[in-house]
């Protein structure tokens, strides 16, 4: 946004020490005067206070009545209040004064030499704030302030940025910035200078603070950067805290110690331990160089070593063990075991056909449970320390070896009628097929007949034989395709008991099949008679054949009941 300056329309003056000013005014202390040439006044203090001032009008400038403070005698050389605004008309400049050769006009006039009533429209502020207002007679001029441009009523600032003669005066790493009235080179952000002669790149890693603690500051153009130190994170403009990297899996090797450090870490091997502790550390075997004394036992450990005796010796284990000899010591062996004293331990031993139980005693070895302990076939017996094989009832040999069957069905056990099956050690006897009955005794014949349900196909009679059954259709009907599968009509009046024997269209009479009224017989079907082939129903009439009759009606323009009444014209 632009700045808004003060209307150009006063001169204000607050004078200093006489040295260190030019102007109106000049040399008088403190002294506070203004000239408003547009609206034809002037304005000064009435004593030492600022806080109190006087308007008067332009005439009165240079009269030498006006009661300024410090006066104005001093002031009118300064102001260069002069008399030569008169005309060769000898118009003199009454309503107004005369500032180098310049008749200036009283508010209310106006003209050449303010001879003229005017009304001064620059007091009503008709120009735009950033254009200066001339009254002129009877009107009034406006124009643009320098670096404003535009009618007068309406002024915008002049963007020189936008010139390139003006953009080009400032330097690399320097921007244009319009002001209003004017524009001025600025570095950019990270550079520092005047903006039209250099820009020099700020370093900010010279600023302590720029970056928080264990932080690399990286500085770049117009800019830079902070970074946390390798071993730490956060924050590298607020703070970098250190990372504990022995809380992260895989931080050392294998088995080895993690150190925290600042900014890093270290990884060692523990006691015991040795190896690289960044891939693995190992254990020590300490055992291999037999540290221990004679006979004991060596158990390497996580970091060290353990020397004991082992079982069935004593002794100091760093000096050396002794065997214990254990069957000395009471009995160390169960029920029928004897005990052998070893090199730190001792032994029960069995007798052949016995073996060890849970408490070290003897017991006798069941051989028969196992596959092979006898012949196929073959029984196994057990008995203590050994055990026998015999062969079975129907079987013959030496049952250690071979147990051979015995075919009982050469001397036919069976009874009549019936068959003899050899089995391995004994043999089966069953009854032939349709017999029935004690196969060791004698089988009779079954009669299938009475014995099975439905064994013959739909309108076939069974008839039992020695052995087995026969199926045949009764008259009137024939095989199709065989009796055992079903029997098909061929004659409709076949020997029936109810109506439910006969065929469509037939019905039972005296215990055999008839067609019913209207049907006739053809082969083994009872079908609809076509009564209306005989023309029954007479002259003039339409005949309907029905299913086992006929209907009758007289054709259109007839009457009648045919056949009984014959159709006549109406």
């Amino acid at each position: 946004m632009k700045r808004l300056w003060p209307l150009v329309v006063w001169i204000l003056l607050f004078l200093c020490p006489a040295e260190s000013l030019r102007g109106l005014g000049h040399g008088l202390r403190r002294e506070v005067f203004f000239l408003n040439l547009e609206d034809g006044y002037f304005g000064c203090q009435v004593n030492e206070s600022t806080d109190i001032l006087q308007l008067l009008e332009l005439s009165k400038l240079c009269d030498n009545n006006v009661d300024c403070y410090q006066g104005t005698d001093e002031q009118r050389d300064r102001l260069k209040c002069t008399d030569d605004c008169t005309k060769e008309d000898g118009t003199r400049c009454l309503n107004g004064v005369c500032l180098d050769s310049v008749c200036h006009c009283n508010d209310g006039f106006g003209g050449c030499n303010c001879q003229v009533p005017d009304e001064n429209e620059c007091k009503y502020r008709p120009c735009d704030i950033f254009a200066h207002c001339t009254n002129t007679l009877g009107s009034f001029q406006c124009s643009c302030f320098p670096g404003y441009q535009g009618d007068g009523f309406h002024c915008e600032d002049i963007n020189e940025c936008d010139n390139p003669v003006f953009a080009a005066r400032c330097v690399e790493n320097a921007e244009c910035c319009n002001l209003p009235s004017h524009f001025l080179c600025k570095c950019k952000s990270g550079y520092i200078g005047d903006g039209e002669v250099h820009c020099e790149d700020v370093n900010e890693c010279a600023i302590p603070g720029a970056c928080a603690d264990n932080t690399i500051c990286n500085n770049i153009p117009g800019n830079y950067t902070c970074a946390c130190q390798a071993g730490y994170t956060g924050d590298p403009y607020e703070t970098c805290i250190d990372i504990n990297e022995c809380n992260y899996a895989g931080a050392c090797g294998r088995g080895a110690l993690c150190v925290n450090l600042p900014g890093t870490h270290k990884c060692e091997c523990p006691e015991g331990h040795n190896g690289d502790p960044e891939e693995e550390c190992v254990d020590i075997d300490e055992c291999l160089r037999s540290p221990c004394g004679r006979s004991a036992q060596c158990t390497n450990v996580h970091g060290s070593f353990r020397c004991s005796c082992p079982e069935g010796m004593s002794g100091d284990p760093w000096v050396g063990c002794h065997d214990i000899n254990e069957c000395e010591e009471g009995t160390p062996c169960g029920t029928d075991a004897e005990c052998v004293n070893t090199e730190g331990s001792f032994e029960c031993r069995c007798q052949a056909g016995y073996q060890m139980d849970s408490t070290h005693g003897c017991i006798d070895v069941n051989e028969c449970n196992r596959p092979d302990a006898c012949a196929e076939n073959a029984r196994c017996i057990n008995v203590p320390g050994s055990y026998k094989c015999i062969c079975p009832q129907g079987f013959s040999g030496r049952g250690l070896t071979l147990c051979e069957n015995v075919n009982e069905c050469e001397r036919n056990p069976c009874g009549e009628n019936a068959e003899c099956t050899d089995t391995i050690g004994s043999f089966i006897c069953s009854c032939k097929a349709d017999y029935t009955g004690d196969p060791f005794k004698g089988c009779s014949d079954i009669d299938e007949c009475t014995a099975l349900e439905n064994p013959c196909g739909r309108y076939a009679i069974c008839k039992n034989s020695d052995p087995g059954y026969n199926c045949v259709c009764p008259p009137g009907y024939s095989a199709n395709p065989n009796p055992t599968v079903a029997c098909e009509q061929t004659d409709v009046t076949t020997l029936c008991k109810s109506n439910f024997d006969c065929v469509n269209n037939a019905e039972c009479i005296e215990g055999q099949c008839f067609c019913k009224d209207g049907f006739k017989a053809v082969g083994a079907e009872c079908v609809d008679i076509d009564e209306c082939l005989l023309n029954p129903c007479g002259p003039a009439s339409i005949c309907s054949n029905t299913r086992g009759s006929y209907h009758c009606e007289c054709e259109s323009g007839f009457v009648g009941t045919p056949p009984h009444i014959p159709c006549k014209g109406k």
